[in-house]
């Protein structure tokens, strides 16, 4: 008896040692110095290979010349990999990729510059909780992506980040096959897009598979210098893409794009008889155009639930909507509560009989006259939108009104604390 108590003793001793394990902190220095901290790495793939749920990877100022591959599960507490105080620390990669994410669980990279000349500067597949936060990524001649991601994933998060420079390939940012796509408060610059660029941001296939899966959320960015660089297509695509977000976003269109066919976005399927978009829902964005174009949005292929409501669209837009053939028709579609500045405007050229329209605005009291993008930083704001006040209230809408009144309109709920600030926007 005495003998049995005492293995159930030990039992229970180990595994209550086991759980107060400490999570570690590990240090990575190119010299492997690391300013007598250890353990300390010379690469910080030898860190993250080292590394057990919990820890922390600190990289201290450098530029990095390998591939970082994190592949491990970090259930119940995470991996994080970020700069050593405020270091500045670049990863510019080997071979053809500079950040992989190969089926990891709660991964977290911050802090730290992505550059090089790389097919892709961070490549993902499958895995679930993965989160880039407070990064820069900026392409160099070479690079064909900066974000490519698929192979049913679950929960990948983009948040706080800044996109800029060279990147040759259709799609720079490419999403496709997974559920729980983030994309939260970042800086995205186009101005670097190799000529040709099919698309700046393209997602298709998610939350298709499990059916009905995690939602999809792009919120808060500002996207900028979309010029003659994009052609060829909608800047943005969204092909069979579900349970979707696209809300409180700045779009800046340069008077050198060219969207006569393609437009600014596309929501849809392949229009070759594929599925189409559902749970579709593009609101209070504010489009800042400089150009004629002749549409803003064009849908394909049985889109059900797709609502386009309470966006603010500044510029000379003749067709609000435009369907692609071959099409089949969907249900339960709405474009409602938004105000285009041109009179001219059409909200539903060659929609079928599954859209609703109605409740829109159109005024010519506000017009962007300008020829290149809203100046960044952006701190001022556009007055009619909330009387002047600063910050934005999301209370009042275009007209200074209260909400009750009128529905308010475009990316009203920007503050300096949870978003990006709006860009200043002169009107006449």
């Amino acid at each position: 008896m005495l003998f049995r108590m005492t293995l159930i003793t030990l039992f229970f001793l180990f595994f209550s040692l086991l759980g107060n394990v400490e999570a570690a902190n590990r240090y990575v220095k190119a010299d492997g110095s690391c300013s007598g901290l250890t353990p300390c790495y010379k690469t910080i793939q030898s860190a993250v290979n080292a590394s057990s749920t919990g820890d922390t990877v600190y990289v201290m100022a450098g530029t990095y010349a390998e591939t970082v591959t994190v592949s491990g599960n970090y259930t119940g507490g995470g991996l994080t990999i970020t700069r050593y105080g405020s270091d500045s620390v670049t990863i510019s990669g080997s071979g053809s990729r500079a950040y992989v994410i190969n089926g990891s669980r709660y991964v977290t990279l911050s802090y730290i510059t992505i550059s090089g000349a790389r097919q892709y500067l961070i490549r993902g597949a499958g895995g679930q909780n993965n989160t880039i936060d407070h990064c820069t990524i900026t392409g160099v001649s070479g690079v064909d992506k900066w974000i490519y991601y698929d192979g049913s994933f679950s929960t990948f998060t983009v948040t706080n980040r800044s996109f800029s420079g060279y990147s040759t390939y259709d799609g720079p940012i490419f999403v496709s096959s997974g559920q729980g796509f983030i994309f939260r408060n970042n800086t995205v610059d186009a101005s670097g897009l190799a000529s040709g660029t099919a698309a700046l941001f393209f997602t298709e296939w998610l939350s298709e598979q499990p059916a009905g899966g995690l939602s999809n959320y792009v919120e808060g960015n500002y996207f900028y210098n979309l010029g003659s660089q994009l052609s060829g297509a909608a800047a943005f695509m969204f092909r069979e893409t579900d349970n979707f977000y696209f809300r409180n976003n700045v779009i800046n269109v340069l008077s050198t794009y060219d969207g006569a066919y393609d437009g600014i976005m596309q929501i849809g399927g392949m229009t070759d008889g594929g599925d189409g978009c559902d749970n579709f829902y593009v609101t209070n964005n504010t489009i800042i155009t400089a150009k004629n174009h002749s549409t803003f949005l064009l849908f394909s292929d049985t889109p059900n639930n797709v609502k386009i409501t309470n966006n603010l669209i500044i510029g000379n837009v003749n067709n609000f909507g435009e369907n692609l053939a071959p099409l089949t028709v969907g249900t339960s579609n709405l474009i409602q509560n938004n105000r285009i500045t041109d009179s001219s405007v059409t909200w539903s050229h060659n929609l079928g009989s599954d859209w609703t329209v109605n409740t829109n605005y159109t005024s010519q009291s506000q017009v962007w006259t300008g020829s290149g993008n809203i100046p960044n930083p952006y701190y001022a704001l556009i007055s009619p939108l909330n009387g002047g006040a600063y910050p934005w209230n999301p209370y009042t809408d275009y007209n200074g009104d209260t909400r009750a009144s009128i529905p308010s309109v475009g990316a009203f709920e920007y503050s300096s604390t949870g978003r990006p600030m709006p860009p200043i926007l002169t009107v006449q």
